[in-house]
């Protein structure tokens, strides 16, 4: 991939080509395919827990911040567990996904060099649409 030295700015061929590549390095044993796993990060903090599944093709991180821990100056971190085998039909709470073209070119860019290297991004649960036929 062509990433420019600046501000590490794909363009939109190459941000759709993201998902070919973790293809390739998933393909070569470098990575597990987890899309559509669910997963559960737990808080060092108050304990919480949140449950997720990758969307996308990609690689989710192994630590997030915890959204319900408040301690002033300090970030809390939420933990994976690893896709534990669990039932796998939960529902969960949040989704990894790769973002939008457009969300992309607006993110910080530590956090697309991030993408730009087949990460993933949290989001609240998107309910899938469903198609009525009439």
């Amino acid at each position: 991939m062509i990433i420019d030295p600046n501000n590490n700015v794909l363009s939109i061929l190459e941000y759709n080509d993201i998902e070919r590549h973790v293809s390739e390095v998933i393909a070569t044993g470098n990575a597990i395919d987890r899309k559509d796993r669910i997963n559960i990060f737990v808080c060092d903090g108050c304990k919480g827990h949140v449950i997720t599944r990758d969307v996308d093709l990609g690689f989710a991180p192994a630590f997030s911040h915890c959204g319900s821990c408040t301690t002033p100056g300090q970030a809390v971190l939420m933990h994976t567990c690893g896709y534990p085998i669990i039932d796998q039909t939960m529902r969960e709470d949040a989704q990894w996904h790769r973002p939008s073209y457009s969300a992309y070119i607006r993110m910080h860019p530590k956090q697309r060099e991030y993408i730009n290297q087949g990460g993933l991004v949290m989001r609240p649960y998107q309910s899938p649409l469903t198609v009525v036929k009439g």
